[in-house]
């Protein structure tokens, strides 16, 4: 055997972490489903161009569900590089569960057309994800504050 790098440790995932991320995720994936059945046009199922009169009528449902694939994913891709790199854990629990909350809000004055809080929603729940990244970053890096 080797002697360790000097820079590399181990660091154990806090379960806690673990535990909040694994409930946020269920909670928005299932949102997300909610909204994809609800979006379906039954015809684009017969993979038939639609009709060159059809209206465009609003659909908040494929709204959220368009919204949720840009922004979702990159975000739990930060989440999880923070809870690997050992963000404070009672920190990112917060921001984690925030997150979760305004995501579920979002969506429900969305569907209710309720504006401005529909994008104060979003724009907080973006916030939460920038400081959990911050946080993994001081962690990583090994900056405590």
């Amino acid at each position: 055997g080797g002697a360790a790098h000097p820079h590399t440790h181990t660091m154990a995932i806090d379960s806690s972490c673990a535990a909040t991320l694994a409930t946020s995720a269920i909670i928005i994936w299932f949102i997300n489903f909610i909204a994809i059945i609800k979006s379906a046009v039954p015809g684009r199922f017969k993979h038939e161009s639609p009709p060159q009169n059809l209206e465009y009528t609003f659909d908040a449902w494929a709204c959220i569900a368009r919204n949720t694939s840009e922004t979702v994913p990159l975000s739990y891709v930060i989440f999880v590089a923070a809870l690997l790199a050992g963000a404070d854990p009672v920190s990112y629990n917060v921001l984690v569960i925030a997150f979760t909350v305004l995501r579920a809000l979002y969506a429900v004055l969305y569907l209710n057309k309720i504006q401005p809080y529909r994008t104060l929603c979003f724009m907080f729940h973006q916030l939460c994800v920038g400081i959990v990244g911050i946080l993994g970053l001081l962690a990583g890096y090994g900056v405590y504050l």
